[in-house]
């Protein structure tokens, strides 16, 4: 029962950050590199371009307009300084927190 408790609340705590990231996604506080150039996402990412790891079940990556690197931007894109990668499965699960809402926005 405990291991059945404890896969709940990690799948809970799941959701309920993809809610918040697909929040401040909406609110324009997220870079996503799915939204950025393929060119320029290494300039953008700039982890990435310094070599940092990138996991094997990434599929994209974000970063907070608050990591930004002072005013510093290239081609309207900021240059962050810290990024997260994400997985498939998590980049489908903010989608379609995402998804539901932009119908919420609509109605309105």
């Amino acid at each position: 029962m405990k291991k059945l408790l404890d896969k709940f609340r990690k799948w809970r705590g799941r959701h309920t950050y993809a809610k918040k990231l697909a929040l401040a996604t909406r609110e324009g506080r997220i870079w996503w590199s799915f939204n950025v150039p393929k060119e320029l996402v290494p300039m953008v990412f700039m982890p990435i371009k310094l070599g940092c790891e990138i996991p094997k079940d990434s599929v994209g990556c974000y970063g907070y307009d608050s990591d930004a690197i002072g005013d510093r931007s290239i081609n309207g894109y900021p240059m962050l300084s810290a990024i997260v990668f994400v997985t498939q499965a998590e980049a489908e699960l903010v989608e379609k927190y995402d998804k539901k809402l932009s119908k919420k926005i609509k109605n309105l």
